[in-house]
């Protein structure tokens, strides 16, 4: 039997949790003659399979802190990356000119951080920017809402990450020190997290649920 989650009450476990208590290999098979072990496998062997595809189903998420991008460069990173229509195939550009093939994924990672380093070191010279004017982490929220997260590159959601993440950690430590240590006065710097691929949750989610029902119906029918 597969160790059994904590408790998440009162909210009830998601199926991609619960079907990580189910051990679908360990079914006893004592005492059964060696026909019916054979139709107890060929009984189990396709939910077997099916819940083996939907385990493998890789869920990938994305997570900024959105003051990060508050911030005049924070502004125009936000505006290069992710409001970009443009992003990959200029990032394409940059990988055929250091000579790098795009198929590859070892190249395109290079790619993407020669891309990344260049706006980072650039990017106060950069004019042509979509102005983004006086926005509030609330108008970046709800931006970074509206991104279609899959034509953002791998490489380029991690190094945004990072980006971000590094600017929550400076400004916690500014603020340490005007609140002179005094942590009851700090509040944590705002993160967010977003599935990426939210196509393939749903359907792994829905395949597990099916699942479950499925094999509580077909036992239903043999007991």
């Amino acid at each position: 039997m597969r160790n059994i989650p904590e408790s998440t009450y009162p909210y009830p476990l998601r199926p991609s949790e619960l079907v990580k208590t189910l051990d679908l290999e360990a079914i006893p098979e004592e005492n059964l003659s060696d026909e019916q072990k054979t139709r107890l496998r060929d009984f189990e062997r396709p939910f077997f399979e099916r819940i083996s595809r939907l385990r493998d189903i890789s869920i990938s998420d994305h997570v900024i802190h959105p003051g990060a991008f508050v911030t005049e460069k924070g502004k125009k990173l936000f505006a290069l990356t992710y409001l970009d229509p443009n992003l990959e195939e200029r990032i394409k550009e940059a990988a055929q000119r250091l000579g790098l093939k795009w198929e590859s994924e070892k190249d395109k990672k290079k790619a993407s951080d020669h891309f990344f380093d260049d706006l980072e070191v650039n990017i106060d010279s950069i004019d042509t920017v979509p102005r983004l004017g006086d926005v509030r982490e609330e108008d970046i929220v709800k931006l970074f809402g509206e991104v279609d997260l899959t034509r953002i590159p791998k490489r380029i959601r991690e190094r945004l990450n990072v980006w971000s993440s590094k600017w929550a950690e400076d400004d916690f430590k500014k603020e340490f020190i005007k609140a002179q240590g005094e942590i009851n006065l700090l509040g944590n710097p705002r993160k967010i997290t977003r599935i990426v691929n939210g196509e393939d949750l749903r359907e792994k989610e829905d395949g597990l649920r099916q699942a479950k029902k499925d094999i509580k119906e077909a036992k239903s029918l043999v007991e």
